[in-house]
C-alpha cells in the first residue's frame, strides 16, 4: 500500500468509501475541462474506484491512482496518478486532478512533487511524462516548476466532447532528478 506524506498532504490509496469526495470533483465540468475524461456519472466514478482498488491487488503493480487528502482536516481534495505506459522502459505517465475550490494553494505541485520522488526513487522510473492541454497554463506552470521539460506538441491527438484537441508533452528523466 502506497502512503506518501508532505507538509500539508497525505497521499494514499483510494478506498470504496471515498465515493462522495471523488464524485464531487470528478463530476464537476470546471475540474474536468482540460481532461480527457469527465465529467463523470455516478456509474463512472464507481468504476474508477473499483479499478483503483483492483490495481492495488495486482501482483506486479503498474498503475498507482492515489487520493490527495488534506492532513489537517482529512478532506479528500483530489487524485494523483503514476500510470505505467511502457513498463519495459520504466516509463510512467503522471497526472493530477483537484477540486476547484482548492486551486491556487500549491497542492497540485506539492502532491506531484511527492509522486515524482516516489516514481524515481521507489519505482525506479527512467522517465516520467505529463500530458497537458495547451489551454491550461496553470497545469503547465505546475509541471514546469517541478523541472519537467516541454518535449513537444501532439496535434489533434485527443478527442474531447466531440472535438480534437492538441496535447503538450512534458518529461523528466531519472538522471536529472537530483537537480530539482
Amino acid at each position: 500500500m502506497v502512503r506518501l506524506a508532505t507538509p500539508r498532504l497525505s497521499i494514499r490509496e483510494f478506498v470504496a468509501s471515498d465515493f462522495d469526495a471523488v464524485h464531487a470533483y470528478a463530476s464537476d465540468p470546471v475540474v474536468t475541462r482540460y481532461l480527457y475524461w469527465g465529467p463523470n456519472t455516478s456509474k463512472q466514478t464507481v468504476a474508477f474506484i473499483d479499478r483503483c482498488v483492483g490495481d492495488q491487488e495486482a501482483i506486479v503493480r503498474e498503475n498507482f491512482e492515489l487520493a490527495i487528502v488534506l492532513t489537517g482536516s482529512g478532506d479528500l481534495i483530489g487524485g494523483a496518478s503514476l500510470m505505467a505506459r511502457r513498463l519495459e522502459y520504466r516509463e510512467y505517465e503522471i497526472g493530477y486532478c483537484l477540486r476547484s475550490d482548492t486551486w491556487g494553494n500549491g497542492y497540485a505541485k506539492e502532491a506531484t512533487r511527492a509522486l515524482v520522488a516516489y516514481g524515481f526513487e521507489q519505482l525506479e522510473a527512467h522517465r516520467l511524462y505529463a500530458l497537458v492541454d495547451p489551454d491550461n497554463p496553470a497545469s503547465m506552470r505546475v509541471i514546469e516548476q517541478l523541472g519537467f521539460v516541454r518535449e513537444g506538441l501532439q496535434r489533434s491527438d485527443t478527442l474531447i466532447d466531440g472535438r480534437w484537441c492538441d496535447t503538450l508533452v512534458y518529461a523528466a528523466l531519472a538522471d536529472k532528478h537530483g537537480q530539482r
